[in-house]
């Protein structure tokens, strides 16, 4: 996860949201723009928009495919065989997953922030040990 202090920041926006939460670069918050933008598009689109390599293009797709931020379908051509299409959820859809993912991350803040207490004894407690040890030598 990227810096959450970026949200804090007056006129956070949404690609500091995705960027912390989804963990992804600015770069690719751009390319998910430009898919959401589009209808559908295929890798050798993508790949010319974004100025990018198939292979670049490909992992970028794959990792937003992974997040939920894409998906991708195959479309059967006329004169025969399939390319694949990515498309871009609503942004809906978006904004419900996102939901979760903070839920999800609060969950997890507050499971650690109960064991905080007994964590920072044993923590500082160990250190107490080694300064003792070192001063009785």
């Amino acid at each position: 996860m990227s810096d959450i202090n970026l949200l804090k920041k007056e006129g956070s926006s949404c690609t500091e949201l995705l960027e912390c939460f989804y963990d992804l670069s600015a770069n690719e918050c751009e390319a998910f723009y430009k898919i959401a933008a589009m209808e559908k598009v295929t890798l050798d689109e993508l790949s010319s928009i974004i100025a990018r390599d198939r292979s670049t293009t490909h992992r970028l797709l794959q990792k937003l495919v992974g997040l939920g931020l894409c998906y991708k379908e195959k479309m059967t051509l006329e004169r025969g065989g399939y390319i694949h299409v990515y498309r871009a959820p609503s942004t809906s859809r978006v904004k419900k997953q996102l939901e979760k993912r903070i839920t999800e991350y609060m969950e997890d803040l507050n499971i650690l922030a109960s064991r905080i207490e007994d964590d920072l004894e044993v923590r500082i407690n160990s250190h107490k040990k080694i300064s003792n040890t070192r001063s009785e030598q």
